[in-house]
């Protein structure tokens, strides 16, 4: 039962720390800076502190109250607004439009898909990769003795020896 549970553990734990969802969340991340940044610019007024927090709740969890915060409400009128022929458009709420719409169906999916393929991938191979684990970490078990103890004996270095060069 043990066994069972580590090796899902550990497919979790390699499917996080994977090349491809550190990509994937290195990119989520540079996008949400420029939103950030973007709202910092329109709302200079405003403690870039709580333009984060707000951010962060309206894109990531579709706060409402959020959203209302970053200028979707009927009344925000404290942001910059640009004229383009006869309309005053919000800039605000173009851009909050475009953010939780971009994250909430486009950025946050694509990271849920990611993360469920490089899932299934380690999945297949978690009875090897927990057996490497498990190998690597009696290895280390039976060397750090080797530091305290004095020299190895013969017939644990000829043991010893296959196991390091698979690792």
């Amino acid at each position: 039962m043990l066994d069972g549970m580590g090796k899902g553990i550990l497919a979790i734990w390699e499917t996080f720390f994977s090349g491809t969802i550190q990509q994937m969340l290195l990119i989520c991340s540079m996008v949400f800076v420029n939103f950030f940044l973007a709202f910092i610019m329109l709302a200079k007024e405003r403690d870039p502190t709580e333009v984060f927090l707000q951010l962060y709740r309206g894109f990531f969890f579709g706060d409402g109250g959020a959203l209302d915060a970053l200028g979707l409400d009927v009344s925000g009128d404290e942001y910059g607004s640009v004229q383009i022929g006869p309309i005053m458009v919000n800039m605000n709420r173009v851009l909050a439009l475009m953010g939780t719409s971009f994250f909430t169906v486009i950025i946050l999916n694509l990271i849920i898909a990611i993360y469920s393929n490089e899932y299934d991938k380690i999945k297949r191979d978690a009875e090897l990769l927990f057996m490497k684990h498990r190998l690597r970490m009696s290895c280390d078990f039976v060397l750090s003795h080797r530091k305290l103890s004095g020299p190895t004996p013969r017939w644990l270095s000829l043991l010893v020896l296959p196991a390091t060069l698979v690792l």
